[in-house]
């Protein structure tokens, strides 16, 4: 089988407990991704037997793809990469990487299976973004054999109009019995400042204008700590130029379930996700959560049962939900703690890994 993703990090985050238990059923295992030999360190050595890493520079900026001389080097060399492999089972994951493999294999004999991490277009989108890339993904849908999707409106998308067959999973899952080592009290009085985290690359669908907007109009007494990857410095400036000085803006920690744990709230403002896997760590954790009602959100919040959901186009609503939850979190705190024993066997990696495992297995037979 060959796997390939467009950034080695979606391997390292995301499918090393796939490829360990595709390893564990004697899968041998083509690993193509940029930076692939850093990958090299997260395997036994008896693990690497079964493994080969390829590395691999996917475009990762619209300059890079638009140029056409580079835009062709890609694809054909890639094509005669995946053909030399004499694999044609492949496991595809992330967008840049699965448009560029399977524009490279037409009329090469294949087996993809696509892990969609959610598409570029989802329901609150820009209408002509849309479009576009609906149609991008309907051209390239030829190409697929099955699908793995994680939300409801993935799967809608596959059935009616890609006639594709599908599974949907909860991801790849969460390690549950590592999360149960840390304990979240309610240590929270109205005399105290109600400190949220955010957690959140430091990108605009990422919803941190909502965050901004939050600390200009609120008049609780709050304090925000975000954590996410990539460069901050926009909305630090904005913050800034606001006079926001309630808020900080961290680098992402690896121990984030043990961060969570000193916060009072989380807070997801994505604007579209595929299926949150920090709103699965918190809802295991037992911390009161505010997200928006973006896709891959909402598959796992359900409105004041295990959590608020805000409307993502009504940045304003994310304000009078903070209150709600301020003003009544005994509540909500009983609440996320009654839903954390139905966790377990809905997100634990233990469970859902040994289905996909089979899924796969059965796929590329």
């Amino acid at each position: 089988m060959i796997i390939i993703t467009t950034k080695e990090i979606t391997i390292r985050k995301f499918l090393l407990p796939i490829i360990i238990s595709l390893i564990k059923n004697n899968i041998n295992i083509i690993i193509i991704t940029k930076n692939a030999k850093l990958l090299e360190m997260c395997f036994t050595n008896d693990q690497k037997n079964y493994l080969k890493f390829i590395n691999f520079n996917f475009p990762t900026s619209i300059i890079e793809v638009i140029n056409p001389y580079n835009f062709i080097k890609i694809i054909f060399k890639l094509r005669k990469l995946i053909k030399n492999s004499q694999n044609k089972n492949i496991y595809l994951h992330t967008p840049m990487a699965s448009h560029f493999v399977r524009l490279s294999t037409f009329f090469l004999r294949t087996n993809i299976i696509y892990h969609v991490h959610g598409f570029r277009f989802h329901e609150f989108g820009n209408k002509l973004k849309n479009l576009f890339f609906f149609i991008i993904e309907f051209i390239l849908q030829h190409k697929v054999n099955f699908y793995v999707v994680l939300n409801e409106y993935d799967e809608l998308v596959v059935k009616k109009y890609f006639k594709t067959e599908c599974i949907r999973i909860n991801g790849i899952g969460i390690d549950s019995n590592y999360i149960n080592k840390y304990s979240y009290i309610n240590n929270y009085n109205n005399k105290k400042t109600f400190k949220i985290i955010v957690i959140g690359a430091y990108k605009i669908e990422k919803g941190y204008f909502d965050i901004i907007n939050l600390l200009k109009n609120n008049t609780n007494k709050i304090f925000i700590d975000c954590f996410g990857y990539g460069n901050p410095n926009k909305f630090k400036n904005i913050a800034k130029k606001n006079n926001i000085q309630n808020i900080n803006f961290n680098d992402f920690d690896e121990n984030i379930i043990k961060k969570m744990c000193n916060y009072h709230c989380l807070i997801i403002s994505s604007k579209r996700e595929g299926l949150s896997v920090t709103l699965m760590e918190a809802l295991t954790l037992g911390i009161p959560i505010i997200t928006t009602n973006a896709r891959g959100c909402k598959d796992l919040i359900i409105d004041n049962f295990n959590g608020i959901l805000y409307d993502l186009k009504n940045p304003n609503e994310l304000i009078k939900k903070v209150d709600i939850l301020i003003n009544n979190y005994d509540d909500f705190y009983i609440k996320a703690k009654k839903y954390k024993i139905e966790c377990y066997n809905k997100f634990d990696n233990e469970k859902i890994i040994p289905v996909l495992t089979q899924y796969l297995i059965h796929k590329v037979q």
